[in-house]
């Protein structure tokens, strides 16, 4: 489905293609994509589906009804997760990551407080400052063999969490990465 879009200055443009897809639940959600950058996506159920084809999500891409998200699917065309692209989805449980993604930017997932398990795809590289921050459920997490670095504060104030295995790959370790989780017990290296 193609539909005319107009800039913030009225201009029609030439690139933004509004497309529709069907969601697991069976409902639609509507999104803007830009030569494979999504712009807008609108959230009509609690799965997160972003198309294949996507490379880049814009900032603040998925900016309402947030609170509705449990889970999120992303494509294996997606190479990196911007900053604050998923914070505060403070009912997000799940993340469905696919090979490909090598980069978690700055405060990506930061509040998620619902948010459980973490298992990174191998082609992950690197992890962004407060990433993860704050997402006081998460009691399993997965480093995957290849990553090479973790930001600052990256995984701070994860209070469930209970123990880490960190790569061999790691490069850098970020300050202050684990602090403020009071029940680690267990990091191994």
């Amino acid at each position: 489905m193609l539909k005319r879009i107009f800039d913030f200055f009225g201009k029609e443009s030439k690139t933004a293609h509004v497309m529709t897809s069907v969601c697991p639940a069976e409902e639609t959600a509507n999104y803007v994509i830009e030569n494979g950058i999504l712009v807008s996506y609108k959230v009509t159920s609690d799965v997160c589906l972003i198309p294949e084809g996507v490379t880049e999500l814009k900032r603040f891409a998925i900016n309402y009804d947030r609170d509705k998200i449990r889970e999120i699917v992303l494509p294996s065309t997606l190479c990196c997760i911007r900053e604050h692209n998923f914070s505060s989805c403070k009912n997000l449980e799940r993340i469905n990551f696919s090979e490909g993604l090598l980069e978690i930017e700055a405060k990506a997932f930061e509040c998620c407080k619902s948010l459980r398990a973490v298992s990174l795809p191998k082609t992950l590289r690197k992890i962004g400052d407060q990433a993860f921050r704050g997402c006081e459920s998460l009691t399993d997490l997965h480093l995957n063999k290849g990553l090479l670095e973790i930001g600052e504060s990256a995984f701070s104030g994860n209070k469930s969490l209970k123990e880490i295995s960190l790569p061999g790959t790691i490069q850098t370790l970020g300050k202050n990465a684990f602090t403020w989780c009071q029940e680690l017990e267990q990091v191994t290296v």
